[in-house]
């Protein structure tokens, strides 16, 4: 048994090389027809003009036409002109090669790889920022470096009593937040059990004398805030209003002034960052001054007492989630 010849696949290539070859040979006769006829047409018309004038080529004449005649017949035995030649071989030589060109063109592109076309990757989401609006409350603990200044009657007799001490209790507040800047309103009130003690007072053979003393029972604020979020983290300043509840009691007199508010301004700034989706810490730092109050002593002195305090203190806050929000 023999075995047979495994069928070569048709390609574009192969179609369009025998397209080519097929129209190669059909110009290549047509123009070869075509040169003949104008040959042949030449000849005739040259004879039909000496039978019309025969009686003009007599004696040399006919010399000179005698010539002519034998060349238009050793034309027409012999082989075609070389003119007539090369111009009938190269019309079908250009076609051949025009067309050769595209079939190879042609080829060449029906045997690429036909290209794939996939679908661009879906955009991945972007992870949602954290949103910083809402209501909040929380506790805040610290310490507060407090100084107490007194004058009596305008003279300068306590420039900085010491009086510092833990600070601590409960803040309220909201957030708005408008694309990274988040606005806010606070409110906080804080136990405190700052302690100072004034300067000895000079020697007073009368009068025994004792250092003046100052209490802080409590401080609190009202303050707005204005900070620059990154996502989970919150950089904040904040300044409003600073209130603070301080016993003063003059050395020496056993009176003690009670319950006298400060009223003052209050001005800071802090971290905060939110743990979860609803538990924030911060740390941040405040500075208050109170402002004065004036005091009647028993002798009928002035007293001019001025606070203020340098707090550093951090809290832990719990924000309720917006109403928009809740799913």
């Amino acid at each position: 048994m023999t075995k047979s010849k495994a069928a070569t696949p048709l390609t574009a290539g192969a179609i369009f090389g025998a397209v080519a070859r097929a129209c190669a040979a059909a110009v290549g006769r047509a123009g070869q027809r075509l040169f003949d006829a104008l040959i042949e047409s030449r000849d005739r018309e040259a004879a039909r003009i000496l039978a019309r004038h025969s009686d003009l080529f007599e004696g040399k004449n006919v010399r000179i036409l005698e010539p002519r005649r034998e060349e238009t017949a050793r034309r027409k035995a012999a082989p075609r002109h070389a003119k007539v030649l090369r111009l009938s071989f190269l019309i079908p030589l250009a076609a051949v090669a025009a067309l050769a060109a595209l079939a190879s063109k042609a080829a060449r592109a029906a045997d690429l790889p036909t290209r794939m076309y996939t679908k661009a990757p879906l955009a991945q989401p972007i992870a949602a920022t954290y949103d910083w609006s809402g209501f909040y409350l929380g506790g805040h603990v610290g310490y507060e470096w407090g100084r107490t200044r007194v004058e009596q009657d305008g003279a300068l007799t306590e420039p900085h009593a010491k009086t510092n001490g833990t600070d601590g209790g409960a803040l309220v507040g909201y957030n708005w937040q408008m694309g990274a800047m988040v606005a806010g309103l606070e409110g906080d009130f804080g136990w405190s059990n700052a302690h100072g003690v004034g300067a000895l007072p000079p020697p007073d053979p009368i009068v025994t004398r004792e250092p003046n003393t100052y209490d802080v029972k409590w401080t609190s604020h009202a303050r707005g805030r204005l900070g620059y979020a990154f996502d989970r983290w919150l950089v904040y300043g904040a300044g409003g209003l600073a209130v603070a509840d301080l016993d003063f009691h003059e050395g020496g007199v056993t009176t003690t002034i009670v319950g006298a508010k400060y009223y003052g301004w209050s001005a800071g700034g802090g971290v905060e960052g939110a743990v979860t989706e609803n538990l924030l810490a911060r740390v941040e730092y405040l500075h208050d001054d109170y402002g004065h109050k004036d005091y009647t002593g028993v002798a009928g002195d002035i007293d001019r007492v001025s606070l203020t305090g340098e707090t550093l203190r951090g809290a832990l806050v719990w924000k309720f989630t917006p109403a928009a929000r809740v799913q």
